[in-house]
Parts: C-alpha cells; structure tokens; sequence
C-alpha cells in the first residue's frame, strides 16, 4: 500500500502541488489552469480571467461568441479560481513580491520554455526546474482583449490579477515585460489577464 501511495505521488507534477514561501507567504509555482486546477508546469502560457468570472478562456487562439467586455463591477472577487486552499493575492502582496526583485528572462535562457520574469529574493540566479529556491517564474502569457477578447503580446507581457480594485470599472494587477515590472498598473476588469494564486 505505502509503495502504491508512493508510486502515484511521484507522477504529480512537483510545481503544481507545492508552492514557494517568500517572507511568510507562499506562493504557487505555477498559474491556474481550468478553474480550481493548476498548471502542469511553471512556464507555460495559460488560460485567462477577467475579473470576478470563473469562465477560463484558452490561452491561444481565436475565441468565438461569448466574451463579456462589461466589467464586473464587484469591489472584490466573490468567486475564487484558484484550488482549495489558495487565493488570489492582494495588491500589497504583489508590491511585496516586486520589492524583492525580478530578473526578466528570454524563452529558453534559464531552463524556461517561455519569456518571463523570475520574482524573489534569488530572482538573478534562480533557473527553472531544480534552482528555484526563493523565487518564483511568470510566464509572460499576454492578455485577452476588453473589447473582444482577443489575445496578445505573448512572450512579451505579463498581466496577473490581483484581488484589489482600483475603480468599480478597473482592478490592479501586475504588469511585466522586459524593460520592468509593475504592480500597481490597473486596468478595466472586462480585461482577461492570468492568475497566480497564493496561501
């Protein structure tokens, strides 16, 4: 029985099922997936939200029918996306996340498939998949469009929801690219931007 238990938590993904602790608060490895899941692995592009909505879009690709470019005017997410557990980080715990640093990364330069930018307090070191103590990798996903949900800028930005709105019409959230990193950027809340969940 113990070899069994063994056996199938060796076939769970590492990044998925931990999360790295950076001054108290843990944060997960990779993004959310389909709601209440995470990412297979920690640089890849995936699905996106817009705020207050449990509807994932793909994170590729044309999407056809549906998209709500109103904004949910709630003050807060009243739905969680993330696993059991997790939630999405404030804007003060993303500022704290920045305050530590980051180094941004070409796809490929550090073990990563996709650009982005190492967060924490090893950020010019760390390397994915085996150095990563102490940071944490965001994958540059782009975002979908307000007004038609569109996707863009892949491999060139980085946009995660925070749970802090700005305005009943915009939400923080962080913001990324090469030149820097932002986590006091806000945007509207019809915006589909990725989710990094904490606990």
């Amino acid at each position: 029985m113990k070899i069994t238990t063994l056996t199938t938590l060796a076939l769970l993904p590492v990044a998925a099922a931990f999360g790295t602790v950076i001054d108290g608060l843990e944060w997960a490895n990779t993004n959310v997936a389909q709601p209440g899941t995470f990412a297979e692995k920690p640089d890849m592009y995936t699905e996106f939200y817009q705020w207050n909505r449990l509807k994932a879009w793909p994170a590729t690709g044309s999407i056809s029918g549906n998209w709500n470019n109103s904004p949910d005017q709630s003050p807060t997410w009243t739905v969680n996306p993330c696993p059991t557990g997790w939630r999405l980080p404030t804007n003060d715990e993303y500022m704290a996340l920045d305050g530590k640093g980051s180094t941004w990364v070409a796809a490929n330069a550090k073990g990563n498939a996709v650009a982005g930018r190492f967060y924490g307090k090893r950020h010019a070191n760390c390397s994915l998949p085996n150095d990563m103590t102490d940071c944490v990798f965001f994958p540059a996903t782009g975002y979908r469009n307000i007004t038609n949900g569109e996707s863009g800028y892949q491999g060139a930005y980085g946009d995660y929801w925070s749970n802090t709105q700005a305005s009943d019409l915009n939400g923080y959230h962080l913001f990324f690219y090469n030149l820097g990193s932002n986590p006091a950027t806000n945007n509207s809340k019809a915006s589909g931007f990725s989710i990094r969940c904490v606990r």
